[in-house]
């Protein structure tokens, strides 16, 4: 319930930020980079939950399961963002839908943080196989994603994609700690 709110005030967010012609009031109520983060932060929460509990069980079909519920509604958006897109604004370049699949580009552009949890996922997917212990897949998943945010710094990749990425890592320690947090 609360990944769903997150993920409803970022759209919130997008919509009073560009398309509602009120920018001084949008600043107050764009909350999207914060709900960004706090959805990145439940989410390695969740992944390091599920996997402490089950094991490497929770590795079968963890693919098909994750990329099956990112994937669906992306492929969904854009069946419905590219007829919409060419009603109102002209042709669609399909090669620059292929080329701008990562971010959205003109069709989606709100999209890149499909990329981004899918990604994580993978990550987080291939330190678990290598790992053999949950506290050992934190510290890679760890190295992991700071190496990914290394990555985007170095190729000068927008901001809004690393902001949240800090707070995976979070999720990921916080559930590792979560006792000795608590009782503190």
């Amino acid at each position: 319930t609360v990944k769903f709110i997150a993920a409803l005030l970022v759209v919130n967010g997008h919509t009073f930020m560009y398309y509602s012609g009120m920018p001084d009031i949008s600043r107050w109520i764009n909350i999207g980079a914060q709900c960004v983060s706090l959805f990145l932060f439940l989410s390695a929460y969740g992944l390091m939950c599920a996997y402490q509990q089950k094991g490497d069980k929770y590795l079968q079909g963890f693919l098909t399961r994750r990329l099956g519920r990112i994937l669906l509604p992306l492929l969904t958006a854009y069946a419905i963002a590219l007829p919409v897109f060419e009603i109102f604004r002209g042709a669609v370049d399909w090669t620059d839908v292929l080329l701008t699949l990562y971010w959205g580009g003109l069709y989606l552009k709100f999209s890149w943080y499909v990329t981004e949890i899918l990604v994580l996922y993978l990550l987080f997917y291939s330190c678990a196989k290598l790992s053999k212990s949950p506290k050992q897949l934190m510290h890679m998943l760890t190295f992991a994603v700071i190496a990914l945010m290394a990555v985007m710094i170095a190729t000068q990749q927008p901001l809004w994609y690393i902001n949240g990425l800090p707070c995976f890592i979070f999720g990921l320690w916080y559930q590792q700690y979560e006792e000795k947090i608590l009782a503190v």
